[in-house]
C-alpha cells in the first residue's frame, strides 16, 4: 500500500464473538489504526421495530482506515463468513477520507 491510494474510514458493528476473526481479517487487508470498542445497543423498541431489527445489547464497534481498493474484498468476506447480508448479524459502512498521513 502506498500514500497515493484513496482511503476510507471503515466502521463495523457486529457481535462480540466475531472480534478475533474480523480484527485479523482487517489486518490481513492492511487496515491501519484499528480501534476496537465494546458497545451496547441503545435503540428504543420502537426504532428497532421500525427498522426490523432485534435488540442485542453486547456489540463490538470497530473503526479503521483502509484502502478503498480493499473495501469490496472486506465486504465480501463479511457477507460470506459472517452473513452480514442477513438481518441481525452486523453491518459495515465506509466514510470517505480526503487524506491520511502517518
Amino acid at each position: 500500500m502506498n500514500h497515493n491510494e484513496e482511503w476510507v474510514n471503515l466502521i463495523i458493528i457486529t457481535k462480540r464473538s466475531h472480534k478475533k476473526d474480523i480484527v485479523q481479517m482487517l489486518y490481513d487487508h492492511e487496515a491501519a489504526m484499528v480501534i476496537q470498542a465494546y458497545a451496547y445497543g441503545s435503540a428504543t423498541d420502537g426504532i428497532l421495530r421500525a427498522l426490523g431489527l432485534t435488540s442485542e445489547e453486547k456489540k463490538l464497534f470497530l473503526s479503521c482506515f483502509i484502502a478503498e481498493s480493499e473495501v469490496e474484498k472486506v465486504f465480501t468476506h463479511l457477507n460470506k463468513k459472517f452473513k452480514f447480508h442477513a438481518a441481525n448479524t452486523g453491518f459495515a459502512f465506509t466514510i470517505p477520507v480526503e487524506k491520511i498521513s502517518y
